[in-house]
């Protein structure tokens, strides 16, 4: 099945673990162009797309019908408004990619400034434990 991501999600995101029982909504997005120029079908869709988002980081079905199913809406949706304002984007393995590229860049920049201050012995620990972690993270995506 094809995604859609919700741009900015971390935006709508406090908690990073998955299930929140909530999300942000910050009230100046009904202020906002883009949320004042669609209609209310759209305008009721964009947050039924941040509440699954919430159970999916931020993802979203790239269909119309699995997405109407899921919100257990009885009327068809359209997706192409909020794709036309850049609300969704497409989640492909590309973007996947350049964000998991953007996070490891982050947490390398993070480790390297702290890394002086540590003792040889815990620098092997450390590059123990990031190893440790890439390779859960890549036999979980696999």
């Amino acid at each position: 099945m094809e995604y859609l991501k919700i741009a900015n999600w971390d935006t709508y995101q406090h908690y990073k673990k998955k299930n929140p029982r909530w999300v942000k909504l910050y009230l100046d997005t009904f202020n906002r162009p883009n949320w004042v120029g669609l209609d209310d079908k759209s305008k009721f869709l964009m947050l039924i797309c941040i509440g699954i988002g919430g159970v999916c980081d931020g993802k979203i079905p790239n269909c119309a019908k699995t997405l109407q199913k899921i919100s257990h809406l009885r009327r068809k949706i359209d997706l192409k408004p909020l794709i036309d304002i850049g609300f969704l984007i497409p989640y492909s393995r590309d973007f996947i990619d350049r964000e998991e590229q953007r996070k490891e860049e982050k947490e390398k920049t993070k480790q390297e400034t702290n890394v002086e201050n540590l003792t040889e012995e815990e620098r092997f620990e450390l590059a123990a434990m990031i190893q440790y972690r890439k390779d859960k993270e890549r036999s979980l995506a696999s």
